[in-house]
Protein backbone atom coordinates (compact mmCIF):
# COMPACT_ATOMS: atom_id res chain seq x y z
CA UNK A 1 0.00 0.00 0.00
CA UNK A 2 1.25 3.48 -0.86
CA UNK A 3 -0.04 6.81 0.48
CA UNK A 4 0.90 10.13 -1.09
CA UNK A 5 0.14 13.77 -0.36
CA UNK A 6 1.01 17.11 -1.93
CA UNK A 7 0.24 20.80 -1.77
CA UNK A 8 -1.01 22.87 -4.70
CA UNK A 9 1.88 23.46 -7.10
CA UNK A 10 0.74 26.76 -8.59
CA UNK A 11 0.40 28.87 -5.47
CA UNK A 12 2.71 30.97 -3.34
CA UNK A 13 1.95 28.77 -0.31
CA UNK A 14 4.74 26.58 1.11
CA UNK A 15 5.26 23.44 -1.01
CA UNK A 16 5.44 19.86 0.26
CA UNK A 17 5.09 16.49 -1.45
CA UNK A 18 5.79 13.07 -0.01
CA UNK A 19 4.79 9.43 -0.23
CA UNK A 20 5.36 6.25 1.71
CA UNK A 21 4.77 2.51 1.37
CA UNK A 22 4.11 -0.33 3.79
CA UNK A 23 3.37 -3.92 2.78
CA UNK A 24 0.37 -5.78 4.11
CA UNK A 25 1.64 -8.84 5.98
CA UNK A 26 -1.43 -10.82 4.95
CA UNK A 27 -3.46 -9.94 1.83
CA UNK A 28 -6.83 -8.53 2.88
CA UNK A 29 -9.90 -6.71 1.63
CA UNK A 30 -11.08 -5.84 5.16
CA UNK A 31 -11.62 -2.07 5.21
CA UNK A 32 -10.65 -1.43 8.87
CA UNK A 33 -7.25 -3.07 8.29
CA UNK A 34 -6.69 -1.04 5.10
CA UNK A 35 -7.73 2.20 6.83
CA UNK A 36 -5.43 1.52 9.79
CA UNK A 37 -2.46 0.82 7.51
CA UNK A 38 -3.13 3.93 5.40
CA UNK A 39 -3.39 6.02 8.58
CA UNK A 40 -0.07 4.61 9.84
CA UNK A 41 1.65 5.70 6.63
CA UNK A 42 -0.10 9.09 6.64
CA UNK A 43 1.07 9.82 10.20
CA UNK A 44 4.69 9.54 9.04
CA UNK A 45 4.11 11.85 6.05
CA UNK A 46 1.86 14.59 7.43
CA UNK A 47 3.42 17.93 8.34
CA UNK A 48 1.24 20.61 9.98
CA UNK A 49 1.06 24.07 8.45
CA UNK A 50 0.64 23.08 4.81
CA UNK A 51 -2.46 23.48 2.64
CA UNK A 52 -2.76 20.01 1.14
CA UNK A 53 -4.53 19.70 -2.19
CA UNK A 54 -4.14 16.01 -2.99
CA UNK A 55 -3.96 12.92 -0.81
CA UNK A 56 -4.32 9.41 -2.20
CA UNK A 57 -3.91 5.71 -1.56
CA UNK A 58 -2.59 3.16 -4.06
CA UNK A 59 -2.94 -0.59 -3.67
CA UNK A 60 -0.50 -2.92 -5.45
CA UNK A 61 -0.36 -6.65 -6.22
CA UNK A 62 -4.13 -7.11 -6.08
CA UNK A 63 -5.34 -10.70 -6.34
CA UNK A 64 -8.50 -12.72 -6.08
CA UNK A 65 -8.95 -14.48 -2.78
CA UNK A 66 -9.38 -17.99 -4.20
CA UNK A 67 -6.37 -17.98 -6.53
CA UNK A 68 -3.43 -18.37 -4.19
CA UNK A 69 -2.16 -20.67 -1.49
CA UNK A 70 -2.95 -19.63 2.08
CA UNK A 71 -0.18 -19.11 4.61
CA UNK A 72 -0.41 -20.74 8.03
CA UNK A 73 -1.40 -17.42 9.63
CA UNK A 74 -4.20 -16.95 7.07
CA UNK A 75 -5.41 -20.51 7.56
CA UNK A 76 -5.65 -19.96 11.32
CA UNK A 77 -7.67 -16.76 10.74
CA UNK A 78 -10.31 -18.43 8.51
CA UNK A 79 -13.09 -18.04 11.07
CA UNK A 80 -12.18 -14.39 11.66
CA UNK A 81 -12.07 -13.83 7.89
CA UNK A 82 -15.61 -15.18 7.54
CA UNK A 83 -16.83 -12.85 10.29
CA UNK A 84 -15.09 -9.89 8.63
CA UNK A 85 -16.60 -10.78 5.25
CA UNK A 86 -20.08 -10.97 6.80
CA UNK A 87 -19.58 -7.60 8.48
CA UNK A 88 -18.49 -5.90 5.24
CA UNK A 89 -21.39 -7.47 3.31
CA UNK A 90 -23.85 -6.24 5.95
CA UNK A 91 -22.41 -2.72 5.71
CA UNK A 92 -22.64 -2.78 1.89
CA UNK A 93 -26.20 -4.14 1.97
CA UNK A 94 -27.41 -1.43 4.36
CA UNK A 95 -25.78 1.32 2.29
CA UNK A 96 -27.27 -0.13 -0.90
CA UNK A 97 -30.74 -0.44 0.61
CA UNK A 98 -30.89 3.01 2.22
CA UNK A 99 -28.73 4.91 -0.28
CA UNK A 100 -25.55 6.88 0.02
CA UNK A 101 -23.31 6.37 2.97
CA UNK A 102 -25.75 5.67 5.77
CA UNK A 103 -23.03 3.69 7.52
CA UNK A 104 -19.39 4.66 7.21
CA UNK A 105 -16.16 4.38 9.12
CA UNK A 106 -15.44 7.14 11.63
CA UNK A 107 -12.21 8.05 9.86
CA UNK A 108 -14.16 9.15 6.81
CA UNK A 109 -15.75 12.01 8.77
CA UNK A 110 -19.20 12.96 9.89
CA UNK A 111 -21.51 15.82 9.15
CA UNK A 112 -21.32 18.31 6.31
CA UNK A 113 -18.06 18.70 4.44
CA UNK A 114 -16.91 22.19 3.47
CA UNK A 115 -15.59 20.96 0.11
CA UNK A 116 -17.26 19.42 -2.91
CA UNK A 117 -15.95 17.55 -5.92
CA UNK A 118 -15.74 19.76 -8.99
CA UNK A 119 -18.12 18.29 -11.56
CA UNK A 120 -18.49 21.03 -14.17
CA UNK A 121 -16.83 19.05 -16.94
CA UNK A 122 -18.11 15.51 -16.43
CA UNK A 123 -18.20 13.22 -19.45
CA UNK A 124 -21.53 11.71 -20.41
CA UNK A 125 -22.13 8.25 -19.00
CA UNK A 126 -24.44 6.95 -21.71
CA UNK A 127 -22.66 3.59 -21.78
CA UNK A 128 -23.37 3.00 -18.08
CA UNK A 129 -26.39 5.18 -17.16
CA UNK A 130 -29.79 4.51 -18.76
CA UNK A 131 -31.01 8.06 -18.10
CA UNK A 132 -28.10 9.50 -20.12
CA UNK A 133 -28.65 7.47 -23.29
CA UNK A 134 -28.78 9.73 -26.37
CA UNK A 135 -32.26 10.04 -27.88
CA UNK A 136 -32.70 9.97 -31.66
CA UNK A 137 -35.84 11.69 -32.96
Amino acid sequence: MQVFLSTARHTDDPQYTNSGCLPLEIPTDYTPVLLARANTILQTLFRPGYKYQKIGVLLFDLMQRDHRQLTLAEYEMTEMTDRRTNLMQALDNINTRYGGKVLHFAGSGTGKKAWHIRQRHLSQRFTTAWNELPVVH
